[in-house]
């Protein structure tokens, strides 16, 4: 038995996840943490990440490196994504976080992080039926993706998320066109790889990430259920793109974190539920990090293995 630790290095949120792992391969949740860094903040309109972002996405390490040691964590797999992609010193930052935490941190490509993703995704039994589709957003960059029985039918990791989206098109003020832009931008990405033209009906999608689940909970919060359906997502599209901050922090449901990308967040799922022809969306827990962690255990029993065979 041991105890390691899956570390997420994402555009909004640096996540921690202890588990303990078991001779038979199975494993156990010991301790999860989270803190919205915004380690992404300017990335995507200045190209680097921003003094002031280190500092706290330091501090959050700080806190975790503590919880690892309280844990007795023995391994440690530290994952990077989008802003740290395209950030000009995010090799730089890198080298800062081995030299103070001793973490090494792997940079995944997009095409790297939608793949973990769908291992991730297919542990929710929802995948173990029919065509499903899946959708991540995160900050900067959204994994998509389409399985039928023992195919992927599609897969592709897009330079749009909540993040950037708010960046490019909200800031420093909302321009008039902003929420057309917006669309303009994600439509566009989406004509560049379209989808294969024998393409089958998708039976179920299912969405991951916080942006997913902060709709969700406001439009159960409002009476509209569990499932995401696009109607009221256009509904709600349509009523935010004229509020202030003020109203959109009032909004019931909503995370307050969340306040400032909901409405981008909003616009990618919509647009993607067009562009996948599906009306609902079913929020699920498993993404990323349950991808990293099937990859991380099988290679472990797979040395494992190997080792006891040589």
């Amino acid at each position: 038995m041991s105890r390691f630790a899956i570390l997420d290095l994402g555009t909004n949120s640096v996540r921690l996840d202890i588990y303990q792992l078991f001779d038979d391969a199975s494993y156990e949740l010991l301790h999860r943490g989270k803190t919205m860094v915004r380690l992404g903040q300017e990335v995507f309109t200045t190209g680097v990440i921003q003094t002031d972002a280190c500092e706290r996405c330091f501090d959050a390490l700080d806190d975790f490196a503590r919880q690892c040691e309280e844990f007795a964590v023995t391994d440690t797999i530290a994952i990077g994504t989008c802003a740290l992609r395209e950030a000009e010193n995010a090799a730089d930052f890198v080298k800062q976080v081995k030299k103070r935490f001793g973490y090494k941190i792997r940079v995944i490509a997009g095409e790297e992080e939608a793949e973990l993703i769908l291992m991730g995704i297919q542990k929710d039994p929802m995948s173990a039926f029919g065509v499903y589709g899946f959708v991540d957003i995160g900050g900067g960059s959204t994994e998509i993706g389409v399985v039928k029985p023992s195919k992927t039918v599609y897969l592709e990791s897009f330079d749009f998320g909540a993040a950037r989206m708010k960046q490019l098109f909200l800031m420093p003020t909302v321009k008039s066109d902003a929420i057309a832009a917006m669309r303009s931008y994600i439509q566009e990405d989406f004509a560049d790889r379209p989808l294969p033209k024998k393409f089958p009906t998708i039976e179920h999608l299912l969405g991951s990430s916080g942006t997913i689940r902060a709709v969700r909970s406001i439009l159960e919060a409002n009476g509209r259920g569990k499932r995401i359906k696009l109607k009221h997502l256009s509904k709600l599209s349509s009523e935010m793109s004229t509020m202030t901050r003020k109203e959109i922090l009032a909004i019931p449901g909503l995370p307050a974190k969340r306040a400032d990308i909901i409405l981008p967040g909003i616009i990618i799922l919509q647009e993607t539920m067009i562009f996948l022809r599906t009306n609902v969306v079913h929020f699920t827990k498993f993404a990323l990090r349950d991808g990293i962690i099937r990859q991380y255990v099988e290679s472990q029993f797979e040395q494992s293995s190997q080792a006891s065979s040589a």
